[in-house]
């Protein structure tokens, strides 16, 4: 049985792999298609040649519009495939099965387990109507099936399947710097962020967060050092720290074992000497962490983050004391936010001055409690569209137009605040210059202008000439005509990663 797992960024997701990893031991042929910009005719003609019999999206809110988009497409041209979604969306938006024609069914939660029990039963559409996670559309009536026990022992899940993409794309192979994770679920219940409610979701289900050995995490890196070029470890999971006594015990074995220098994102209020002496020791290289808000008040009250401005403060000087970089991320155009309060934001990026301060035009995304919270409050029409919900952060190309759906009377200048955001983190003493800037509408020289400052930071930490020009070839896909875009690509027989 043939495969596709659809996306439209040339990244590595853990999702898909680990999701390949169970498809390819069943014995099934599977493949990875990135679209080009436009979902091209020439793109859906390369899935149509494959022939899959199942085609896979890991769907997000910022890419479910590609996703019913190629779907659409693909259907027109195969339309017995069976196309199925996972990911956060359909996880929290299960009606759009009955609302879109194009999809068969949606798998919810976690997924290795109810993959490879719905490709035992397939095509049998009897038995997959009990698939656990499933949500199937059968002869136009809708199966809805309970969620299964989490998987308690990650050892127990197979490493990721890795060569779905490495054996395709070059690119992805030759990078030096490759994502693991170390465990699943996260402790807090901040409301812009989907785990809060996943958590319930699989209430009695088994224990949420939960981690996997230090010998497992340590044997996966060894087997890919050995197999494919790697200088930088990078851990994705969204709290690296949260289980003080796990993460002790793995940093002795990644010492040890490994020695690269990693990366990792942590709670910079659960930072304290003995960790970061520790992360030092096992070769931590860069700390990444997440403000959000400079307003304590504010950042509790709306996003349910309980730290003191004081423990950013500590924990930030605690990372300079060891001389380890770190980049920080900020959400603004938050619901209720003036300008006064992004201001806030930034001062507090200004007085830790991090290597990098990213900051994201926040997006509220149906299934989070902030999304309900600001529909009622009255700060989105109550007929907001997930589908113009895009991704908008501080660096890479998106051909959406950076905008928001919170209403708000200071979002104009709000969004030009996201333009000079690091600029000004690092020259706080341009502020006065700025700032009657923020008032003029929203415009593309903004825009380039925070892209072009993003690239020299990014340029600065390069790994090697290859990433260097991937940097270059983002920046140029912000300003050049796609048609341009293309033919230099071609021309340096490389293709930029978002």
């Amino acid at each position: 049985m043939k495969i596709a797992f659809i996306q439209n960024m040339l990244y590595p997701y853990l999702g898909v792999m680990y999701l390949s990893a169970v498809a390819k031991n069943a014995r099934h042929d599977v493949e990875v298609f990135v679209s080009d910009t436009d979902i091209s005719d020439k793109f859906i003609s390369s899935i149509k040649c494959y022939n899959p019999d199942i085609v896979c999206f890991s769907t997000t809110t910022s890419n479910y519009g590609f996703a019913k988009l190629t779907s659409q497409k693909i259907k027109a041209v195969l339309p017995n495939c069976f196309i199925l979604l996972g990911g956060w969306h359909p996880t929290f938006n299960p009606q759009i099965l009955e609302k879109e024609s194009c999809f068969d069914a949606l798998c919810l939660g976690e997924g290795e387990i109810p993959f490879k029990i719905f490709l035992e039963y397939f095509p049998d559409r009897e038995k997959i109507k009990s698939v656990p996670n499933f949500h199937l559309k059968i002869h136009n009536k809708i199966y809805q099936n309970p969620m299964c026990d989490l998987i308690q022992d990650l050892d127990d899940i197979c490493f990721p399947d890795r060569s779905v993409y490495y054996d395709k794309y070059k690119i992805l192979r030759n990078q030096l710097t490759k994502v693991f994770i170390v465990g699943r679920g996260c402790p807090y219940q901040c409301t812009y962020c989907f785990n809060n409610n996943m958590k319930n979701e699989y209430k009695n289900k088994g224990k949420y967060v939960r981690f996997r050995s230090p010998e497992n995490i340590i044997e996966e890196i060894n087997q890919i050092r050995n197999k494919y070029p790697l200088k930088y470890v990078q851990f994705i999971d969204d709290t690296f720290n949260s289980n003080k006594k796990w993460l002790m015990s793995f940093l002795d074995h990644y010492e040890k074992s490994v020695d690269l220098p990693f990366l990792a994102c942590c709670r910079v209020d659960k930072l304290d000497y003995e960790i970061m002496e520790k992360m030092k020791k096992a070769g931590v290289d860069r700390i990444s962490f997440a403000i959000e808000h400079g307003n304590e008040h504010f950042r509790e009250k709306v996003l349910r983050r309980f730290m003191k401005n004081s423990s950013i403060l500590d924990g930030s000087r605690i990372i300079k004391e060891f001389n380890v970089r770190f980049h920080v991320s900020n959400m603004i155009g938050l619901p209720g936010e003036t300008l006064d309060l992004a201001f806030e934001t930034l001062k507090i990026n200004q007085q830790i001055k991090p290597n990098l301060a990213e900051s994201c035009v926040f997006q509220p995304y149906p299934g989070t409690r902030i999304f309900q919270v600001a529909k009622e409050q009255g700060y989105l029409d109550k007929d907001i569209n997930e589908e113009n919900l895009v991704e908008v952060s501080s660096w890479g190309a998106n051909k959406a137009k950076l905008n928001s759906v919170v209403k708000g009377v200071d979002i104009n200048r709000i969004l030009n605040l996201h333009s000079f955001f690091h600029f000004l983190v690092e020259h706080p003493v341009f502020l006065p210059v700025i700032k009657p800037l923020l008032s003029l509408p929203p415009n593309k020289y903004f825009e380039f202008f925070q892209n072009w400052y993003y690239f020299k930071i990014r340029y600065k930490y390069s790994g090697n000439s290859r990433e260097s020009l991937n940097y270059v070839l983002q920046l140029t896909k912000t300003v050049l005509p796609i048609t341009i875009q293309r033919i230099i690509e071609k021309f340096v027989g490389y293709k930029s990663m978002v």
